[in-house]
């Protein structure tokens, strides 16, 4: 019965280890509504892929680029 007990317990730990972590996971949504409030997560995240190509530390001509890009 304490062997039962124990094996059950662990589950238990385990399985509010598993949802403790996939609750705390960002999701994003495929929904294209939100493209007309204005912002679009995926066209950010398209923008922050071409910034992070190239290393673009202060004074750099890199970062200078950059700059340009972003205004």
């Amino acid at each position: 019965m304490k062997n039962a007990s124990s094996i059950i317990s662990l589950l238990i730990i385990l399985g509010v280890i598993y949802w403790s972590f996939s609750d705390i996971k960002p999701s994003l949504l495929k929904d294209e509504s939100l493209a007309k409030t204005g912002f679009s997560v995926y066209n950010a995240l398209e923008h922050v892929k071409k910034i992070s190509k190239k290393e673009h530390y202060v004074s750099s001509e890199e970062h200078k680029k950059q700059i340009q890009y972003s205004f």
